[in-house]
């Protein structure tokens, strides 16, 4: 497991690793299996593959076998043959099918009962104290930043006689002078456990710990499970205000289960979905509609996905039962083309609302005064979120004013992060809207002037990088835009830095109009998958 590997965890070390492995055997036939990249960060997945694909080239006897959960890698597919995997004759619906629970002899209402059940027989001293040893297992995700960490941390966080008690029990394991629990998932459960009644500690920073980073969504559909019903509501909208995805997993975990998720919050976070299955950034849209591909026997998830314009969607909101007045609420404005009435959303209290109103915003092109008023939101409010979503608004936009305005905001270092980071993507977006191509290759020598404010910020990095494979990018794309990414290339502090960006290069010389290879269709996810 490469969560239990310290010396390998990160991607650097690992492609040290492998390279010396290859190099000590060369010649020789070698099969490399590697399990847990959902158990580190996903930038050090990212450079394990990475390093795999590169020494693979050097090596025609190095086989390689990667399980993961059903997701998106950047790899190249003309060399990855892709499996998936599904019980015989039937499919992975029901926490009892998972070979993690198979033949344990448990009855629970839950996958997370389940766990509690098997690790309280396991270890008396969690059934008498589930609480300490919750509270020790999230600190040690916040800590570590991986379920992994060095035996002196491990003893030192959960004390002497706790340590020995689940070692004893098979709970805890050791390798290399690394602990982890025995399986990702008694990890999960506990540090969600920590969680569920914490409503207070329900923001960003939990969300990156218990998810490593983003790296597995388990935990959160454990805790799921174990909120109060009348927290469901708050605890689904605090993680999709982190991450739309995690959310969208969240309601293919719950649609699968108990089913908790109000109807009309799922719904509306079902139809956004749908909406970004229509953004020019293609890694959003890719998303979008896998995450829609989850909702197995959801009807409204799979008209979304069939939806051929955001008209669509609009039609289907219209058509859903009324839920009440938020809901009421929520369809008008993502039903409405009126400028004024979502400008004056952008600023609701109800995050849903505002971003339902900027996203709805950002899909048409707007005049002179509207865009006016945009920039001035931008630019005045005192709120960083009111900024970013007035920021986003402007997405469609072909104002070469709009842009210079946006690479301002960018460069401002005294401007919020995520600001920054929607001053950029916007930035991006107006110059490939633009229809002056000398205009475009001028605000494309403007930027490449700054990529050092770029560099070392992996965020931006990763949206550079998205760029380069925009959808109905403008025939010069991989001449202006180029500009860019050739300053990044060349003023590389690494060989690692110079092949991420000679990639970038590369997919800007695909055809835009190609389609993009479909993943392998999700199914509900889970570690054996």
């Amino acid at each position: 497991m490469l969560a239990a590997q310290p010396g390998i965890e990160a991607g650097q070390k690992f492609r040290q690793w492998l390279i010396e492995t290859v190099r000590r055997r060369y010649g020789s036939k070698l099969l490399l299996c590697l399990d847990g990249l959902d158990e580190v960060r996903p930038a050090d997945a990212q450079a394990v593959l990475d390093a795999v694909e590169e020494v693979t080239r050097k090596d025609p006897q190095l086989a390689v076998v990667v399980t993961d959960r059903v997701t998106r890698r950047a790899v190249e597919l003309d060399r990855w043959a892709l499996f998936g995997v599904d019980l015989r004759g039937g499919s992975l619906r029901g926490w009892e099918t998972f070979p993690f629970f198979r033949d344990k002899g448990i009855e629970a209402a839950s996958r997370s009962e389940a766990i509690r059940q098997l690790a309280a027989r396991a270890a008396p001293v969690i059934a008498d104290d589930l609480g300490a040893v919750a509270s020790k297992a999230f600190v040690w995700l916040e800590r570590e930043d991986s379920t992994a960490a060095a035996s002196e941390d491990v003893r030192e966080l959960l004390g002497a006689e706790l340590t020995a008690h689940l070692q004893e029990a098979d709970l805890l394991t050791v390798a290399d002078s690394a602990f982890r629990f025995m399986h990702p998932l008694y990890h999960a459960y506990f540090a969600a456990n920590h969680l569920h009644t914490r409503t207070e500690d329900w923001h960003e920073e939990t969300w990156d710990a218990l998810t490593v980073e983003g790296a597995s969504f388990s935990a959160l559909g454990l805790l799921l499970e174990q909120v109060k019903e009348e927290d469901v509501d708050r605890l689904v909208r605090a993680i999709d205000k982190w991450n739309y995805l995690a959310a969208a997993s969240l309601l293919a975990e719950d649609l699968a289960g108990a089913q908790r998720v109000p109807e009309d919050l799922r719904s509306a976070l079902l139809l956004l979905l749908g909406h970004r299955r229509f953004s020019p950034v293609l890694n959003t849209a890719l998303f979008a509609g896998d995450m829609l591909g989850l909702q197995v026997g959801d009807e409204l998830a799979r008209r979304a996905l069939e939806a051929a314009n955001r008209a669509e969607l609009v039609r289907l909101a219209a058509a859903l039962p009324d839920y009440g007045s938020w809901w009421r609420e929520w369809r008008t404005t993502f039903s409405s083309r009126d400028d004024e009435m979502l400008l004056e959303k952008l600023s609701d209290d109800d995050y849903l609302v505002a971003w339902t109103a900027s996203n709805v915003l950002s899909s048409f092109e707007h005049d002179g005064p509207a865009a006016e008023k945009l920039l001035r939101l931008a630019s005045a409010s005192e709120h960083e979120d009111v900024r970013w979503r007035a920021l986003h608004a402007l997405s469609s936009s072909r104002d070469p004013r709009v842009a210079a305005r946006c690479l301002e905001m960018f460069q401002a270092a005294s401007e919020d992060e995520w600001v920054r980071y929607g001053a950029l993507r916007v930035y991006l977006q107006v110059v490939a809207n633009m229809d002056d191509v000398d205009a475009r290759r001028e605000l494309c020598m403007e930027l490449a002037s700054v990529v050092d404010t770029i560099r070392g910020v992996s965020r931006w990095e990763r949206e550079i990088e998205r760029a380069a494979e925009l959808r109905d990018a403008p025939a010069d794309w991989p001449d202006t835009f180029g500009i860019v990414i050739g300053a990044l290339w060349t003023g590389a502090a690494s060989l690692e830095e110079e092949d991420r960006w000679r990639a970038a290069a590369a997919a800007l010389q695909t055809d835009q109009d190609q389609p993009f290879p479909a993943a392998l269709r999700p199914m509900p996810d889970e570690d054996e998958v």
